[in-house]
């Protein structure tokens, strides 16, 4: 049953997990077009190159994923760049797991151009020699349809321009290791070898050698809700004698940390690999907090958090044996690198553990705040709405809601918007598809929801909370959209009609879980006026 809530999950970046994301570092992005949410829009700037039009190795786009064996437990690091203010910005690219897939004499990655991923995803494919000791990768590929002209993955110069006689893009391959050896840079190009100011060079994938830590087959995990400075959001403690194992903070699958309980103490030593599976190598660490400003792509300040990885420390809990409860006054820190701050990162400010039981309870009602018709936008490439949402992570008794199993619909005139195949929006889900204009940001229990498509008179929003076996819902609460884009809240008195001076009570609505309306005989679970799950 829960599985066809997460059909979203499979386009989801590497920060769909805890009610505490990873923290991603911003790659760069085209200048100052900024869409109304924040994400850039991609419009490349034709570039000039030499004359003379180089035949592609590729002509056709990559964009379904190979057959073959993906390569497991690596890590890769580059020296990338992206366009900034007409300029080529270098950056380290390091700390993330690649897409590598192995099949027979052919090796394909996706997305080498790292600071390009935001817009496209594609695979290159290379041959692996004889002796297999050597994988070459002929450029130009076809990369990106930029406004029907086609881009290219194309080896360049380490400087940035063309060398027609040396397209290769080369690697040693030892070990199942990749070091380039060629010297170059692959960027993004036109046909002609005009470089769009995206690329990567020194391009290493190497292994990760570190363990994870394993659950003992014996070990009884219990809930727990972990809280910091930053929010809540559920845990896994379990007890084996005096170790301590501790479900990864970030919502990672099969991760545990693992400490040791002393009289009234449990230490948790840093520098524990947590896998890969977020598409990052994440190790605990310790840190430390500190603030700065900066300006930001409008000129405006903002505050930004960062972490100093303090090394080799251990953190510390005072542990309550009468409670099961733990807290401890220093920063948790997981991260994509053992040493500095890596790709991608998130803390956790005096975190605290104290046993938790699910119970069922009906979630508080979501709100639209803000509706925006993106049609005065379209000569700058928006089309749809934009919705400014509010779904609550508590109850309406104000009890804890685990925030992996809340979810909400969206309405447009009645009628459930379907998103990837399902109308159900899991609460942590942070979604994007260009090519249908849908977005969805979450940030807490503040929620962005844009759509190519809009409603002509009322959008709507209703919770959901799963809770064994049974989704139980909030409100769906309505609203009409008036001329001037401003919502009105759509209060129902719950009478259907008036009938020889009495009243007649509305009469029951039934939807099924993709927000349709059905009939009385309808099976399985149905929603009834927006409050009662049934089975039938």
């Amino acid at each position: 049953m829960k599985k066809i809530f997460l059909i979203l999950t499979a386009a989801l970046c590497c920060t769909t997990f805890s009610a505490q994301r990873l923290r991603i570092q911003k790659k760069g992005n085209p200048s100052a077009e900024l869409s109304l949410d924040g994400k850039a829009t991609l419009t490349l700037i034709e570039k000039g190159g030499s004359p003379r039009f180089i035949t592609p190795a590729t002509s056709t786009i990559i964009t379904n994923q190979p057959a073959g064996e993906m390569m497991q437990n690596v890590v890769w690091y580059s020296r990338a760049c992206y366009p900034n203010n007409g300029k080529a910005t270098w950056i380290e690219s390091t700390g993330f797991t690649p897409a590598i897939i192995i099949n027979g004499n052919k090796m394909y990655i996706q997305s080498p151009l790292t600071q390009f991923a935001d817009y496209a995803t594609p695979w290159i494919v290379g041959n692996i020699s004889a002796d297999g000791q050597t994988v070459t990768f002929p450029t130009p590929q076809a990369y990106y349809n930029n406004s029907g002209s086609m881009t290219y993955a194309t080896r360049l110069t380490s400087s940035g321009t063309l060398d027609a006689s040396n397209t290769d893009l080369v690697f040693s391959y030892q070990d199942g290791e990749l070091t380039q050896t060629d010297g170059g840079v692959l960027a993004l190009t036109n046909a002609t070898g005009g470089f769009y100011g995206y690329g990567d060079m020194n391009i290493t994938v190497t292994k990760i050698k570190d363990k994870v830590v394993v659950l003992p087959a014996d070990a009884q995990p219990k809930s727990y809700i972990m809280e910091s400075k930053s929010g809540k959001q559920t845990a896994k403690v379990a007890f084996c004698g005096s170790d301590v194992y501790i479900s990864d903070p970030v919502g990672t699958e099969d991760a545990w940390m693992k400490g040791a309980l002393q009289c009234n103490t449990i230490s948790l030593p840093t520098q524990q690999y947590l896998g890969a599976k977020s598409g990052y190598p994440l190790y605990l660490l310790s840190g430390k907090m500190y603030t700065y400003t900066q300006t930001n792509v409008l000129g405006q300040l903002e505050t930004v958090t960062s972490y100093e990885i303090l090394n080799d420390e251990a953190i510390t809990f005072t542990y309550d044996a009468a409670t099961g409860s733990f807290s401890s006054d220093q920063l948790m820190l997981v991260n994509s690198s053992k040493t500095a701050l890596g790709a991608a990162y998130v803390g956790y400010n005096k975190p605290s553990y104290s046993p938790w039981t699910q119970v069922k309870a009906t979630p508080a009602n979501p709100s639209i705040q803000s509706f925006i018709d993106l049609a005065p936008y379209a000569m700058m490439g928006y089309y749809g709405c934009m919705l400014g949402c509010t779904v609550p992570s508590y109850s309406v008794e104000k009890e804890y809601m685990a925030q992996e199993d809340i979810y909400y619909t969206i309405f447009y005139d009645g009628e459930a918007v379907n998103i990837a195949g399902t109308s159900y929006l899991p609460y942590l889900s942070n979604y994007s598809d260009s090519s249908n204009g849908i977005y969805l940001t979450p940030n807490g229990d503040s929620h962005t929801v844009q759509t190519g498509n809009k409603p002509s008179s009322t959008v709507g929003i209703q919770s959901f909370y799963y809770v064994d076996e049974e989704l139980i819902s909030s409100d769906r609460i309505e609203y009409t959209i008036n001329a001037d884009g401003s919502l009105t809240q759509i209060v129902s008195d719950g009478i259907e009609e008036i009938e020889d001076g009495g009243m007649k009570m509305g009469k029951t609505v039934r939807y099924n879980l993709m927000g349709q309306r059905v009939n009385g005989k309808a099976k399985g679970i149905v929603i009834m006026n927006g409050k009662k799950v049934i089975k039938k």
